[in-house]
């Protein structure tokens, strides 16, 4: 090897324009060849191709969830007193700005807060399907219910509550179901409960300390479009800035 390094140079160096035109056609082929390459934005593209390895890429590929956006917002000390109300303004400020800045254009979907529309729907889809998720145990409490004591009972109990503010909420549910048969499906959902640290507040998906809030977003643009996704994340980086500032920095989002 080393006696063709040594040859090369006796060669050229009393042939300087052959070894420049021989310089610039390695410059001009190398140009060229680089020019042909083309960036790739989806980093699924570096893993390796393998079959078990390409079954994976299309599941995530058509999954959904790889194009989710979850924002944690919190006190920020951590060590403060739980303070729901001030989350709950907070996460109202920021779905308002989000849904009116990048909505439908950069974000496709927004949930921070389930509506009592969506609550309503939930209870009386269960309402006009109940028999499907009533056991033998339950058919003994409806009996109970019915008693005529008990509904004397329940429907002085309903009235009371239709005279609270609460009334927006819960007069249709009322309505339907006054002694409340339907709430005994919905307990069977307490079995289907993903994480028991989690509550509703106020229509918020919280911890049970009150101390965190979840955001969920889908982007309109997909996870390959590098380009796009750096400048709505840059986007939405400053608008978290300055509603941190706006709440005195009381608040922190990541």
């Amino acid at each position: 090897m080393n006696n063709f390094f040594v040859s090369a140079f006796l060669f050229f160096r009393t042939r300087k324009t052959i070894f420049w035109l021989f310089m610039g056609l390695i410059l001009a082929i190398s140009g060229y060849f680089a020019f042909q390459l083309k960036p790739e934005e989806d980093i699924r593209k570096m893993i390796p191709a393998d079959e078990r390895i390409d079954k994976l890429n299309l599941v995530l590929k058509n999954s959904s969830f790889t194009d989710k956006i979850l924002l944690n917002i919190s006190l920020s000390d951590t060590q403060a007193k739980a303070n729901p109300d001030l989350l709950g303004e907070f996460t109202d400020s920021l779905g308002e700005i989000l849904t009116r800045k990048f909505v439908p254009d950069l974000i496709e979907n927004l949930t921070y807060k389930i509506s009592n529309d969506k609550m309503l729907e939930l209870y009386f889809a269960f309402y006009e399907n109940l028999p499907l998720f009533l056991d033998s145990a339950d058919y003994v409490d409806i009996e109970k219910r019915i008693r005529p004591d008990a509904v004397k009972e329940k429907i002085n109990s309903g009235y009371r509550t239709l005279l609270t503010p609460a009334s927006a909420i819960i007069k249709d549910i009322f309505i339907k179901d006054p002694l409340g048969i339907t709430q005994l499906g919905l307990k069977k959902l307490q079995a289907l409960e993903f994480d028991k640290n989690y509550v509703l507040h106020d229509g918020f998906l919280m911890t049970k300390d009150q101390k965190n809030v979840s955001v969920f977003i889908s982007p309109a643009l997909s996870s390959q479009e590098t380009n796009k996704n750096t400048a709505f994340f840059q986007e939405l980086d400053i608008v978290l800035d300055s509603l941190r500032n706006h709440f005195q920095n009381k608040v922190d989002v990541v």
